[in-house]
């Protein structure tokens, strides 16, 4: 997948409005199916959340893909 700029923003402007997110500080979260159109949107949120507000989250994702 190729991320646009404008990607990039939304995936920004969704991180500030993610209710109830230091709670996830310090968590271990699993996902499946991170390859598929919703699980691949939500692990670029929590990736850029870990990342941009160093919530220190252990992120393991699954998902089938021969690529």
């Amino acid at each position: 997948m190729r991320y646009t700029v404008g990607y990039f923003n939304s995936i920004m402007e969704v991180i500030k409005n993610v209710p109830n997110r230091d709670s996830l500080k310090g968590k271990s979260i699993l996902i499946t199916g991170a390859t598929g159109l919703i699980g691949s949107a939500v692990c670029d949120v929590l990736l850029a959340l870990n990342q941009e507000e160093f919530y220190d989250m252990k992120l393991l994702f699954a998902g089938r893909d021969k690529e």
